[in-house]
């Protein structure tokens, strides 16, 4: 299921044909890091079976991937590559939006799972959300 040769899609249309294309989480992992995009974004994905990425891609393919594992409990991803720390490069207070949700999400990593409630509180704080 995998797109190569293709000219780049704008990354809406090349993430909604990965999901389109995709019969398993793996399908759609190998899909939308190799689909040609024309422009950089990020993709956090989840399956039913809690297997989990966080895809950092370029134009050209991918260039990192985070995946849940016995290191990784979880994914927060805002408007930054996860693995830079520098606050000079932060230009959308993404550093401080990753590190509010992680704030939030410890009751629920403790616990092992999150209410709903806890999402939706969440997506309404600031400053993950702005007015």
């Amino acid at each position: 299921a995998t797109v190569t040769g293709s000219m780049p899609l704008p990354v809406g249309l090349a993430v909604r044909m990965a999901l389109e294309r995709a019969t398993s989480y793996t399908d759609f992992v190998q899909d939308v890091i190799s689909v040609p995009a024309m422009a950089p974004f990020y993709c956090v994905v989840a399956s039913a079976l809690g297997e989990a990425a966080q895809i950092t891609r370029c134009e050209g393919g991918e260039l990192a991937r985070r995946q849940l594992g016995e290191d990784v409990t979880h994914l927060v991803q805002a408007n930054m590559d996860h693995w830079d720390e520098d606050p000079a490069r932060d230009t959308q207070e993404s550093l401080v939006r990753c590190q509010v949700a992680r704030d939030l999400l410890r009751p629920s990593l403790e616990r092992g799972y999150a209410l709903e409630s806890e999402l939706w509180a969440l997506l309404a704080k600031y400053p993950i959300y702005e007015k």
